[in-house]
C-alpha cells in the first residue's frame, strides 16, 4: 500500500501530527510524502477551543506548512451543523473560539434572560490555556433545561496533553447532558467519529470516502470514524490508544505503527 493508492490521506492532529506544540517524528516528512505521492491531504481534529487561525499559527510553530483550507476543525462542523438549521441562530457556546469565528453573524447569549436556539460544547481548554468558567456553565445549562438544542464538539471520552490525559467534548457534554436532562432528540455531536463530520470533510476535497486514507491516534474518534464512511484506516500507538488497547478494543484498524516513522517505512 501507497499514499498514490488514495485520492487524498487524512491527519489527526494531536497524538498523530503534534504533542501539544511540538511535532511529532515523521510528523513534517509523512505531509511531504503525501504531497509528492500527488495525493490530497487534510488535517481533522476534535480541538474547538481555538479558531482556525490559531490552529494554523500552532501547526507553523512547529515546522508543518498547513494552509487553511486544508484543515478541518470539530468547530468547521459544528458551525456547519448550525449553519443546516438556523439562518439568524443564537447560540450560547461553550465550545470555544472556532464557533464565533466561523459564524460571524449569529448571536452569542450570555445571559439566562435571552432566547437560545442551542448550546455549544467543547473541550482542549486547558491546552489552550482557557480555564473552565463556572459562571458561563451554569448560564448553558439554564438553557438546556428550558429546551435549547445540545451540540457537542465530539464523542471524545479524553485527548492527551503534556503526556496526561485531559477531559474530551464528549465527557463535557456527557456533564451537561446529565445535568440539564437532555433527551437524545435534542443531543447532537459535530465532531469524529461521526459519519457527517467525515461526508463535509470530503464534499470540500471532492474526493469519495473510499479513497481515503485516515491515519490517527484514537481508535474510538479516528478509527472508527473512518470505518463509518468506509476510509481505509491507520492507527499510529503516539496518543491515546496504546498496544494493549489496540489489542482489547472491538474496532480495530486495516494497518497499525508504533509511530509515523514506521509507517513512512511501510508506505515507501
Amino acid at each position: 500500500m501507497r499514499f498514490a493508492d488514495f485520492d487524498a490521506v487524512l491527519f489527526d492532529v494531536d497524538g498523530t501530527l503534534l504533542a501539544h506544540h511540538e511535532a511529532l517524528p515523521g510528523a513534517r516528512d509523512a505531509l511531504t510524502a503525501v504531497q509528492n505521492a500527488g495525493a490530497k491531504f487534510a488535517l481533522v481534529t476534535n480541538n474547538s477551543a481555538t479558531g482556525m487561525a490559531a490552529q494554523i499559527v500552532r501547526l507553523t510553530a512547529a515546522g508543518l506548512d498547513v494552509p487553511t483550507e486544508a484543515l478541518y476543525t470539530s468547530g468547521s462542523a459544528m458551525a456547519d451543523w448550525i449553519r443546516q438549521r438556523w439562518d439568524e441562530p443564537r447560540i450560547c457556546n461553550f465550545a470555544g473560539e472556532a464557533v464565533v469565528e466561523e459564524l460571524p453573524h449569529a448571536t452569542f447569549v450570555t445571559s439566562t434572560d435571552e432566547q437560545v436556539d442551542v448550546v455549544t460544547v467543547g473541550s482542549h481548554h486547558r491546552e489552550n490555556a482557557i480555564e473552565f468558567d463556572l459562571d458561563a456553565a451554569l448560564v448553558a445549562l439554564h438553557h438546556l433545561r428550558g429546551g435549547a438544542e445540545l451540540l457537542i464538539g465530539s464523542t471524545d471520552r479524553v485527548y492527551m496533553f503534556d503526556g496526561l490525559a485531559e477531559f474530551g467534548s464528549g465527557s463535557w457534554g456527557a456533564l451537561f447532558a446529565y445535568g440539564a436532562d437532555v433527551p437524545t432528540s435534542r443531543m447532537h455531536h459535530a465532531g469524529k467519529p461521526d459519519p457527517e463530520f467525515f461526508a463535509h470533510l470530503c464534499d470540500r476535497l471532492e474526493v469519495s470516502p473510499k479513497q481515503c486514507l485516515l491515519i490517527g491516534d484514537n481508535l474510538e474518534a479516528d478509527i472508527a470514524g473512518g470505518h463509518s464512511v468506509g476510509m481505509t484506516t491507520a492507527l499510529v500507538l503516539t496518543g491515546v490508544t496504546d498496544a494493549e488497547q489496540a489489542n482489547a478494543h472491538p474496532v480495530k484498524a486495516h494497518l497499525t505503527f508504533a509511530d509515523l516513522p514506521e509507517l513512512l517505512k511501510a508506505m515507501a
